[in-house]
């Protein structure tokens, strides 16, 4: 009986030893596998922190890009408008004689206008785009210097009732960029206000509005920054 019982004993023990043996294996297989992959997550989180650095970085790049092409095109904007400040552009001209542009409209403006313009002043006068509405083509007068042009619309802003032809309201306007003509028509809930409530502005260049409240010269780049501007006036944009 006890030798039975010592057996029993022993071979339990023997059991005991093997199963805590594959245990430990076990646990060291799991421990093993644990800092294998706590080694691949360090990785895998320097890897993550090194996309982030880099992603941060591309970010600071491409808004450095960014600010350099919107300098860039507000440069050829710039220079665009520039090579256009001599001209001007007639809308509801109708010619008597095409082939005496630039003479019968110097005779135009010399009998319309207080100044006399010598024939000389203009460089040269053409067509530009399409006939619309029952309205003639558009057309485009150059001027040999920027101060004659200047002069002549400041006297049509003070009087535009001097532009009539044959009971027609010829419409007058500077020559801009198409990127300057757009730009000009997305301020126009900002223009629309300021006239309304009698604040004296002009378009500057290459693409900004000046606007005089009293003796003090504000400029606006941007619809937005003419809302903030009206609004802190207690002036809201209509809709």
């Amino acid at each position: 009986m006890t030798s039975t019982m010592e057996d029993r004993f022993h071979s339990l023990s023997s059991q005991n030893k093997d199963l805590k043996k594959d245990l430990s294996q076990e646990i060291q297989k799991v421990q093993a596998e644990v800092s294998k992959n706590r080694t691949e997550l360090k990785k895998l989180a320097d890897e993550v922190k090194h996309v982030q650095i880099l992603a941060t970085k591309n970010k600071k790049d491409i808004a450095t890009h960014e600010e350099e092409i919107d300098s860039l095109q507000r440069k050829l904007i710039y220079m665009e408008d520039y090579s256009r400040r001599s001209n001007l552009k007639l809308i509801n001209f109708e010619l008597q004689d095409k082939r005496e542009m630039k003479k019968e409209i110097l005779a135009w403006f010399n009998s319309s206008l207080p100044q006399q313009l010598v024939e000389r002043a203009i460089e040269r006068v053409h067509y530009i785009g399409n006939a619309k509405g029952g309205v003639s083509r558009p057309i485009l007068i150059r001027f040999t210097s920027y101060a004659i042009k200047e002069q002549l619309m400041s006297t049509i802003r003070a009087k535009p009732e001097l532009l009539k032809r044959d009971a027609r309201i010829v419409q007058v306007y500077q020559d801009i960029s198409r990127e300057s003509f757009e730009w000009r028509k997305t301020m126009k809930p900002v223009t629309s206000a300021l006239r309304k409530h009698n604040f004296k502005y002009n378009w500057g260049f290459p693409i900004f509005l000046k606007v005089w409240k009293g003796s003090t010269l504000h400029t606006i780049y941007s619809l937005e920054e003419g809302e903030q501007l009206l609004k802190a006036w207690n002036i809201q944009l209509e809709k």
